[in-house]
């Protein structure tokens, strides 16, 4: 078995936890090869590498022309054993190649050298998620129209681990005409989606301020928060009020073309909302609307006091999104 060539050590680093261990299980493979696996690879998790483990990364290989180290968890590891670990860095054992995973956002401070490969993996934004789901969807042999892709990241978040799981889930689902795409209310069903009551028709009604459509689906959610959890909703409605705000800032006229190039959007047909919203809402209605979406986090996670329950913080958030003040529970 041929010998890889330089780097011999890799950081991988960024909080897309999907990504991040398909870019290791790769390394893995290419330097493994058709080698024996027993003899060439080592993995260790968080705390369970400790100072005794630094001989074996020196250990010369066994039937094997070379070993792999992996460390997952690395942002586990304390000062102490990080900065013995960059002395192995800096000078790493030429038949050894070792792979560090670190499952944080700000990269770990090791030296910047020809043998070191730093690498980073960041949660993708929702336009950066849709492309991959249309692109993961086609080499799975998985036809989706753009509605679709879109639905999906709308309702499942940018996670690229759950929305790779549901396209294979989907996958199965099309198994009886699979050269036909997948349309939105198809990808709705498989979901267990209601067709009236969804987290983008909630942000339909927000946007043309439809009291009556905002209450029904806010009182649809409130009885099946399991399905409908309350970060989730917030995650959207942020995004959605943080990119009203932008285009308020930028200048950006209320016309499909001009939002869909200001946001940066994947398809005209996501501009829809923010051009009826902007009909509806100033910068100030906005910065308002964020603040109180901050608030019900803060209240949810226990930062601010509240006895009331997910329920009652979603129907109270969705009072005040309307204008409307509801009464104050302890």
């Amino acid at each position: 078995m041929k010998v890889p060539p330089p780097p011999f050590v890799w950081v991988l680093y960024g909080q897309d936890e999907f990504r991040r261990s398909q870019r290791r299980k790769a390394l893995v493979e290419a330097l493994i090869g058709d080698g024996p696996t027993d003899f060439m690879l080592t993995v260790w998790r968080g705390k369970a590498f400790t100072e005794a483990a630094f001989p074996q990364l020196y250990e010369l290989p066994f039937l094997a022309p070379h070993k792999v180290s992996v460390v997952l968890e690395a942002e586990a590891l304390s000062k102490t054993l990080l900065k013995t670990l960059t002395q192995y860095v800096e000078k790493p054992a030429p038949h050894g190649y070792l792979i560090l995973d670190f499952n944080q956002e700000s990269a770990p401070a090791f030296p910047k050298l020809s043998h070191v490969q730093t690498e980073s993996f960041s949660p993708p934004k929702p336009r950066e998620a849709i492309d991959w789901v249309l692109q993961t969807a086609e080499a799975e042999s998985l036809v989706l129209s753009p509605e679709a892709a879109a639905l999906l990241v709308e309702t499942l978040g940018p996670d690229l681990r759950l929305l790779y799981e549901t396209l294979r889930t989907l996958k199965v689902y099309r198994l009886s005409a699979p050269e036909a795409p997948l349309t939105p209310t198809e990808v709705g069903e498989a979901l267990g989606l209601h067709p009236q009551y969804s987290i983008y028709r909630l942000i339909e009604a927000l946007a043309a301020k439809n009291s009556s459509s905002i209450l029904q689906i806010g009182a649809f959610f409130a009885e099946d928060m399991r399905n409908f959890p309350l970060l989730q909703i917030l995650w959207h409605l942020r995004q959605f009020f943080q990119n009203l705000s932008i285009l308020h800032l930028s200048g950006t006229p209320a016309r499909a073309e001009a939002i869909q190039k200001s946001l940066r959007l994947r398809f005209a047909f996501q501009a829809k909302p923010y051009e009826q919203a902007l009909k509806h809402y100033s910068l100030s209605a906005c910065g308002e609307a964020l603040t109180l979406l901050r608030e019900t986090e803060a209240r949810l996670k226990g930062v601010l006091p509240s006895r009331q329950s997910e329920a009652q913080l979603l129907q109270g958030l969705l009072l005040q999104l309307m204008g409307a003040r509801p009464l104050p529970l302890l």
